[in-house]
């Protein structure tokens, strides 16, 4: 499992995501399709925004969901996971 940190309280996590993904694979973060059309960019914003930690602050906000065809895991303490390997098997 790869993975990388971010700062809830400066960095949009939606951004955070892109960079990650693109630096794990190698490749610029042009050459991945666009995060909109996967998961609403501004609600993954809002989900691990701080004011959703102040409201949920004896709990963290997990989001998983597929992109670039890996299994992406965020937290709104300022996670990201990758999970390879999550192409369907045939």
């Amino acid at each position: 499992m790869n993975g990388n940190t971010y700062d809830p309280t400066n960095d949009a996590v939606s951004v955070e995501v892109v960079n990650t993904i693109a630096e794990h694979l190698n490749i610029p973060p042009t050459e991945l399709p666009q995060l909109g059309t996967i998961i609403d960019p501004d609600a993954l914003d809002a989900l691990c925004s701080p004011e959703q930690a102040v409201r949920q602050s004896d709990t963290d906000v997990f989001v998983q969901f597929e992109y670039a065809e890996e299994n992406i895991t965020i937290s709104s303490n300022g996670r990201i996971w990758i999970n390879e390997g999550c192409q369907e098997d045939s």
